[in-house]
């Protein structure tokens, strides 16, 4: 099961410090979102491919011609949070304001409900699961903001490599993480953004074609052809947000001759939840 997914951001909601949680900055600065976003709702027509988009608040908000044409075109929208703030800066109730506020828009503008979840850069975990209640109040189903291998708890669980339930006190969410590498204690998560774009198309064969599962991501950035003109020239920006990024779309056509892609709606009702592991917080 190989699932799309895509976080509907601008190339300025990143977390370098000129411009994370700057909103007051955001407004002034040009846009490319429409452009990419739209090169690749091109692409997933030409290749009858559905996926998720996990929008951003703020941008579904001055984008809504595009969130309605996504929904219309059968792709489910999902919500990313509304400002792009980690879960680790929020306090519950800021969480709480900021998720209904994502919720409110994006619901309004296609007129169905949102059920689906990514926090701002996978920032769910360990000391940050508070969240998962207050996004089951809210009426998210689906999450998809862990990292495979990642310690999920004091007890020294981790987090699998497969779609697996969160549930507590009165909640359950179906969880679909990310599967990586292991790489310097960290991860190497070759099916999305930055990684997918420096990986080469023999390594990301050989890893994904028989992968059981995999969760793919990717944000507008990924797709830009060049021929909008970002702001910020720092080299380390460039090389981060620009590299390998003309050539995202052919690898993802040379994979789809093999793979099967479907969102997160398609994968949720293919798996049989009664028999996935289930984590209790």
């Amino acid at each position: 099961m190989h699932i799309m997914t895509v976080d509907v951001e601008d190339w300025f909601h990143t977390f370098d410090s000129r411009y994370y949680n700057r909103s007051d900055k955001w407004r002034s600065l040009p846009s490319t979102l429409e452009r990419n976003v739209e090169r690749w709702s091109d692409f997933l027509s030409e290749h009858q491919i559905k996926a998720t988009f996990f929008w951003l608040g703020w941008s579904a908000k001055r984008h809504q011609r595009l969130v309605r044409k996504l929904s219309e075109a059968g792709h489910e929208i999902g919500a990313h949070s509304y400002h792009h703030i980690k879960l680790s800066d929020l306090k519950p109730d800021d969480f709480r304001r900021d998720t209904r506020q994502a919720l409110n828009i994006l619901e309004d503008v296609t007129g169905k409900p949102v059920t689906s979840y990514r926090a701002p850069g996978f920032s769910a975990g360990k000391d940050t699961l508070w969240a998962f209640e207050i996004l089951s109040e809210l009426g998210i189903q689906k999450d998809s903001s862990l990292f495979a291998g990642r310690r999920l708890n004091l007890n020294h669980s981790v987090v699998p490599s497969e779609p697996f339930v969160v549930s507590g006190g009165g909640f359950r969410i179906k969880e679909f993480p990310v599967v990586g590498i292991p790489l310097f204690g960290g991860s190497f998560n070759y099916s999305g953004s930055g990684y997918f774009r420096i990986s080469s198309l023999h390594l990301i064969k050989k890893r994904l074609l028989h992968a059981p599962y995999m969760m793919y991501y990717f944000h507008p950035r990924d797709f830009d052809d060049g021929k909008v003109k970002k702001t910020d020239e720092r080299l380390f920006f460039r090389l981060r947000y620009k590299v390998g990024t003309k050539k995202t779309l052919h690898k993802l056509a040379t994979l789809n001759q093999k793979i099967d892609f479907v969102d997160l709606e398609t994968a949720d009702a293919k798996i049989q939840w009664k028999k996935v592991k289930q984590f209790r917080l």
